[in-house]
């Protein structure tokens, strides 16, 4: 059997239409069991879904700088336990494209999660208003996560370590990842300062 191409997330990827129904009926099925099950009423499941989002891709990316393939595997990981709210043959469908899917709701998240950039910046200022010292900051994945998809949260981090004793701002995520990220989400008018590695020679 030929063995499929694996597709890499580090540049944004188009809607997928082959992928896209995958996704929607793992969603779908996750949220029928949180109903039947009772943890919330229909009018809550994607803010409970988008929550858990938030949560999964957060866990996942507490270290270094934030990489979109490191994205991506959050987005694998959280529609594959999704997945198992549906049936076997979902499972399986899911399984067998488990690469496209996870790129699609890692560049197209906020189609599935309608207050995807609401809840996530949110729980940003929450964690940013919370979290005890600078160390916490640098290693907590929701910042990094909101710093890939919200713009200005970079700077905002970065002023919030400074006002804690920092010397040095925190990359967070690279310059090209963040530009391309923004470029995707926002259109190409919208510009984040570059973190400053050198002085420019007078």
């Amino acid at each position: 059997m030929t063995r499929r191409k694996r597709v890499w997330a580090t540049q944004p990827q188009p809607f997928n239409e082959r992928a896209h129904p995958i996704v929607a009926d793992v969603i779908d099925a996750a949220e029928r069991w949180l109903i039947r099950n009772g943890v919330c009423e229909p009018q809550q499941t994607d803010e409970y879904l988008t929550m858990a989002y938030v949560k999964e891709c957060g866990q996942f990316l507490e270290h270094g700088c934030y990489t979109e393939n490191e994205g991506r595997i959050a987005a694998d990981l959280f529609l594959a336990r999704l997945s198992n709210a549906g049936t076997k043959a979902l499972r399986e469908r899911y399984h067998r494209n488990y690469d496209l899917c996870a790129l699609q709701l890692h560049w197209h998240t906020p189609y599935y999660f309608q207050d995807y950039h609401r809840i996530l910046r949110l729980t940003y200022i929450h964690l940013l208003r919370t979290l005890e010292g600078i160390d916490e900051i640098d290693r907590n994945g929701v910042l990094k996560l909101a710093a890939r998809n919200l713009p200005g949260v970079r700077t905002d981090i970065n002023r919030e370590r400074r006002r804690r004793g920092a010397t040095e701002d925190r990359l967070l995520i690279a310059d090209g990842e963040l530009s391309r990220s923004m470029a995707h989400f926002y259109g190409s008018n919208l510009v984040e300062l570059k973190i400053i590695t050198n002085r420019p020679k007078s």
